[in-house]
């Protein structure tokens, strides 16, 4: 079963050593004494565990029992022999709170049925409820810092038992964007290769090129060629060819439009003379 990724259950069991060393203080025989204690209790802390982002990062807080063990104190004095005894009137269950933070940092790839987590973390003990004897106001605050290592067991899941809408606590939504309505202009335009190649031994304009009669010359304009938006963007290699076989038109509309235009026509015999070059021109 997956767990909650927001909600969740600590439960820590073990030793918690709380030894410590009070200040060194005068005794009556001017000479300096100091107390040393050495506490120890068997600890039992459950927690709620609260990942607030839904990810490693999470919060704990909870409850503390602790049963003592060891009340044990060395007591050590000048010119005198160190003295250990047991503090009198030790309270044997204490029960106080916690509450810190972690971070999960898994050691095993997802697809491995064995988990193993390595979690830092950082808890605080407050005062409340700790006070070791019960004759007197000692009471003890702890901040605790390490890291715990979990192990878990995680099922095979068979990809093909998943169903294709699992994603994992994730939601995923596609929104079109808003169309925009606007008109588009294509001015399609063909280079032009500025020759005319004749058939083999002879001089008459091939019937592939257009010629048009002087009434249709009239009517004739070259931007009948370009075309708004060409239906077929596949098709614009016959269009360029058809555009080329009607050069001619095309060079005559363009002189109409500028009459103090002069063009040059050169022929081209290809080795056959001078007669046929000036033919073809």
């Amino acid at each position: 079963m997956r767990p909650h990724p927001v909600w969740g259950f600590m439960l820590n069991v073990g030793y918690d050593g709380r030894g410590g060393k009070f200040d060194e203080v005068m005794a009556p025989c001017d000479c300096p004494a100091s107390l040393t204690t050495k506490l120890g209790y068997v600890t039992v802390e459950p927690s709620l565990r609260i990942a607030p982002f839904s990810s490693s990062f999470h919060l704990f807080i909870g409850g503390t029992y602790r049963q003592s063990v060891r009340s044990s104190f060395i007591y050590t004095q000048q010119l005198k022999s160190d003295r250990e005894e047991d503090f009198s009137q030790v309270e044997k269950h204490i029960f106080s709170g916690q509450i810190g933070a972690g971070y999960d940092i898994p050691l095993s790839p997802l697809t491995s049925t064995t988990q193993v987590v390595l979690s830092p973390f950082v808890s605080y003990h407050p005062y409340f409820g700790q006070e070791p004897r019960a004759i007197e106001s000692w009471s003890l605050s702890t901040i605790r810092v390490g890291a715990a290592i979990k192990f878990g067991k995680a099922p095979v899941v068979n990809v093909a038992d998943v169903p294709p809408a699992t994603t994992g606590g994730l939601q995923f939504s596609i929104a079109a964007p808003t169309a925009i309505p606007g008109n588009r202009r294509v001015k399609e335009t063909f280079p032009l290769r500025n020759y005319i190649f004749f058939d083999e031994n002879n001089t008459e304009i091939p019937n592939r090129y257009v010629k048009l009669k002087r009434s249709e010359a009239a009517n004739f304009k070259e931007s009948q060629f370009q075309e708004p938006a060409p239906k077929d963007s596949a098709g614009r290699s016959q269009r360029q060819l058809n555009a080329y076989y009607t050069i001619l038109n095309i060079i005559g509309d363009r002189m109409r439009k500028n009459p103090s235009t002069s063009i040059v026509l050169m022929g081209s015999s290809a080795g056959k003379g001078e007669q046929i070059g000036k033919a073809e021109a």
